[in-house]
């Protein structure tokens, strides 16, 4: 009855929740169809946006944390017996039950006092109670959730095995460390809602739902069939239509996940066939997704620029020349590994089949065209260029694929790009909780000046943090160690006169390296799950592509040239 009850819920809030992100895309888009076909603007249009896409993130936050989508540490719990995994999750729904019991009061205190001095909204001249709002429904929604994940976990405790969920310790540690700082109870919610009330992080969103349109809606099949047609026929040219098409598809979705999902569904039937092993199949992919980090649109770029103050445009450049050496020489890899296993080739393809291939994956190909070509002809900003990604993708969908249902849309597409949006609000909302105290406590300071003291030079400093990157790798996923380090690293970099677009291209190989790094690396666990293979096997194979990639860390670090030849020619 209780789950029955708790799955009606989560589709209404996700409807709810998938409609508002819509209606954001829908606005933003609206604003660019103003400016240039009507030449006016209006300035509520941007502000509408961005609530509804909180509205949309915190709807359903909840739900998120009972389908095990927010970012959490459970490797470990799930290595325990069943009855401490059982009450591990109890502990963990309990704390994060306090935890929004405790922001859910700061929030009401927090709208009162909005309401109490008559603020309004910029634009739209709202009440600024109704936007703070957000928050405390958020939270209460979180705490129904929470108190449902202790029930369940003591019902688990006698029907089986259920995985942990750290992400409620997770936030009591950031409170607690605020209640030791002696902030004030409704600084909490004030700067959650300011971390993430941005137009330019409406980017993630935005992108997420582009990419999960031409990932779900229909074009992955034509675009894998193109790169195919050309080189399918040589020894190893199976292992290059993988990475090859991981790098297509990397630059429409942005996402590692999504690319490995899109791409082992289309790869692994025929490279089976030819005599490829599942488990190297596996590695290929689980490696060769992570592109989706450095071929521009990338979400840990636009992630970046937001913290570290720097044009995203210029970021996704500045990834391109470090992509495709990267996506060059693991393809070039993976023929050198199936020359090794005599795997078996196909039939050339003749060029009008060649031509037919590619007329039919043109307009997906094009996405990443018209997005990175409006945004370097000062067309549209990184966040509007998501919007009209949204939209040309969703036409290119319903129009030329005919692919598009409600089901494989809005349950899937729609869901998916709201969910993962709702777990990097809050992840965005708590490193920025985390990084006051730090800010108060001047430790970023602390270590700018350590760093000077100790005499370090660029690339010694550069080196410590690279380090210290891979480190944390092994054990966290990317997200956590960008909004966790950044805020105390940055200043020491600052200080040092680093180029931070030269070390936005470093965090992120660094980062695609952490995805596939043993033993927590979350590509091998996804993989592992979509391609039913063992972990073991997974790491196994994924090794030489470790390597390959380590390498490329070593010339980027080696060659800032690489990063920042785009930048500056495109800044000339």
């Amino acid at each position: 009855m209780l789950n029955s009850v708790m799955t009606w819920a989560e589709r209404l809030l996700f409807g709810v929740a998938g409609m508002a992100l819509l209606a954001s895309v829908g606005l933003a888009f609206y604003a660019v169809v103003l400016r240039y076909g009507y030449n006016s603007s209006l300035e509520w249009l941007e502000e509408a946006a961005r609530y509804l896409a909180l509205f949309s993130a915190l709807l359903v936050a909840g739900p998120v944390l009972r389908l095990r989508g927010h970012v959490a540490l459970d490797l470990a719990p799930r290595a325990l017996p069943n009855r401490i995994q059982h009450i591990h999750r109890f502990i963990a729904g309990l704390v994060a039950l306090a935890v929004a019991t405790g922001v859910f009061w700061w929030g009401l205190q927090l709208m009162n006092q909005s309401l109490k001095f008559g603020m309004r909204t910029g634009s739209l001249q709202f009440p600024q109670w109704l936007p703070y709002s957000i928050i405390p429904l958020g939270m209460a929604i979180l705490m129904l959730f929470s108190l449902v994940e202790m029930i369940e976990a003591g019902q688990a405790l006698r029907t089986g095995a259920q995985k942990a969920d750290d992400s409620g310790l997770t936030f009591a540690a950031i409170f607690l460390m605020q209640a030791v700082m002696g902030m004030p109870a409704t600084s909490v919610p004030l700067t959650m809602f300011g971390s993430i009330d941005s137009f330019v992080l409406l980017a993630v969103p935005f992108f997420l739902l582009a990419g999960n349109i031409m990932a779900y809606c229909g074009p992955a099949r034509y675009i894998y069939d193109m790169v195919d047609s050309f080189v399918g026929h040589i020894r190893g040219g199976m292992a290059v239509t993988s990475v090859v098409t991981c790098v297509v598809y990397a630059a429409i979705t942005g996402s590692t996940t999504a690319t490995l999902a899109g791409v082992s569904a289309l790869a692994t039937p025929p490279m089976e066939r030819a005599g490829y092993s599942r488990s190297f199949i596996a590695g290929l992919l689980a490696v060769s997704s992570t592109l989706g980090q450095m071929i521009p649109p990338s979400i840990l770029m636009v992630l970046y620029g937001a913290l570290s103050l720097q044009n995203a445009g210029v970021l996704f450049m500045a990834g391109v020349i470090p992509g495709l050496m990267i996506g060059f020489v693991l393809a070039v890899t993976g023929v050198w590994m199936s020359w090794r296993m005599q795997s078996e080739t196909k039939p050339r393809q003749g060029w009008r089949a060649r031509g037919v291939a590619s007329a039919k994956s043109a307009p997906a190909v094009i996405m990443p065209v018209i997005v990175l070509g409006g945004i370097y002809g000062g067309i549209f900003t990184p966040t509007e260029a998501a919007a009209v990604a949204c939209v040309y993708g969703l036409l290119v969908a319903l129009v030329v694929y005919r692919k598009v249902t409600w089901h494989n849309f809005f349950h899937e597409a729609v869901r998916a790009a709201v969910s993962n949006s709702s777990m990097i609000f809050l992840l965005i909302a708590a490193a920025l909780l985390f990084s006051q105290p730090l800010a108060f406590a001047r430790l970023p300071q602390e270590i700018a000046v350590w760093t000077a003291d100790a005499g370090l030079s660029q690339m010694q400093l550069i080196l410590l943090v690279v380090v210290l990157w891979l480190v944390m790798g092994m054990f966290l996923d990317t997200l956590p160690i960008i909004y966790l380090t950044l805020p105390v690293v940055l200043p020491a970099l600052q200080a040092a006169d680093v180029n931070l677009i030269y070390m936005n291209v470093v965090l992120v190989i660094t980062m695609q390296i952490a995805q596939v790094t043993p033993p927590f690396g979350l590509s091998l666990y996804v993989a592992s799950g979509v391609m039913k293979v063992s972990i073991i096997d997974v790491v196994r194979s994924s090794l030489p592509f470790l390597a390959v990639l380590l390498v490329c860390l070593v010339v980027l670090v080696a060659f800032p040239q690489i990063s920042l030849f785009l930048p500056k020619l495109l800044a000339n």
